[in-house]
């Protein structure tokens, strides 16, 4: 049985790899796990280090930043909450949930102070924008 991290561990990297395979031209640092040494027990523990304590990848390119959120939970609502709570100049980056939902569908989100919009979804590796009503 593969643990929760892994799971999550497994997404970011594709995610990171999505990006640049759309995007060439873009740089993409992904979060990474740090290991940690505590000498009162004798052992090495792997901590999580979120930048600002709630993005794991940042995507760069010439004409906008994407600060993303990757995760394989199925509910939005502490995810948006914790993207919420850092004061983002949203008129400048795009903070974005992505969730996988099931294998080989993403659903990719835009969060402002106020909402979230859809804006499509990721389908066997192919974005499909959302249709607007």
């Amino acid at each position: 049985m593969t643990s929760k991290r892994a799971k999550g561990s497994a997404f970011e990297r594709w995610v990171e790899a999505w990006l640049i395979k759309n995007d060439p031209s873009c740089k993409v640092h992904r979060q990474v796990s740090l290991s940690k040494y505590l000498p009162s027990k004798g052992i090495h523990i792997s901590t999580r280090n979120d930048i600002l304590g709630c993005i794991d990848l940042v995507m760069v390119n010439a004409s906008e930043i994407r600060m993303i959120q990757a995760t394989c939970h199925t509910g939005t609502g502490k995810k948006l909450n914790d993207l919420r709570q850092v004061p983002w100049p949203y008129d400048k980056v795009s903070v974005e949930l992505w969730m996988k939902r099931a294998p080989r569908r993403i659903t990719i989100w835009r969060v402002y102070a106020d909402r979230e919009d859809i804006l499509g979804e990721i389908i066997g590796g192919k974005f499909i924008e959302k249709e607007e009503p």
